[in-house]
């Protein structure tokens, strides 16, 4: 009964740390792409701003 208990509960806990860790991943690749969009919004405006320098 315990050691069922016991291993219930470590199974419990792999599947949240597995949860956690796509989790993690997934604010990764989310930041990643944030970066991404702020890199060519930068881009379009330098680009932008020297074509009307010129």
């Amino acid at each position: 009964m315990n050691f069922a208990h016991l291993l219930v509960n470590s199974h419990g806990l792999l599947v949240n740390s597995r949860a956690l860790l796509v989790n993690l991943l997934g604010l990764l690749v989310n930041s990643i792409a944030l970066l991404v969009s702020l890199v060519n919004i930068f881009n379009w405006f330098i680009c932008s701003h020297s074509l009307y320098r010129y």
